[in-house]
């Protein structure tokens, strides 16, 4: 399964179809806007089955994925983290994106306590 990772720098409803061409099965998009607050139908479509994290419906983090993967949120405590986000994918592995957008040290290091919850694919 190819996973693709890129900060799109906002305006990713404009650009997703550029990576679509990827053929990618998960997509992690740094600095997306919520496509549940977009108006472009096709970025909603491209987007669907996939979820999204953010303070602003503007820019936050987002896994889409193709139609053959699921996802779904571990819901993990943030243990002051920001724009982590873990996901069950296809029942058989954890993936953790990430955006790493401010320099805190704190961020930058999984703590002790994550990295042995399980098997983790950090991508960001």
């Amino acid at each position: 399964m190819r996973i693709i990772s890129w900060n799109a720098q906002g305006k990713f409803r404009e650009k997703f179809p550029e990576i679509r061409k990827l053929s990618g099965g998960i997509y992690i998009i740094q600095e997306c806007e919520n496509p549940l607050h977009c108006r472009n139908r096709e970025y909603r479509d491209f987007a669907a089955g996939g979820l999204w994290w953010g303070d602003n419906k503007n820019t936050g983090l987002g896994i889409f994925v193709a139609p053959h993967v699921s996802i779904t949120d571990n819901a993990w405590e943030p243990l002051r983290l920001r724009q982590f986000a873990c996901v069950r994918v296809n029942d058989s592995f954890d993936l953790l994106a990430v955006w790493t957008m401010f320099r805190y040290i704190e961020e930058y290091t999984l703590s002790p306590r994550i990295r042995s919850r399980c098997q983790i694919v950090p991508v960001g």
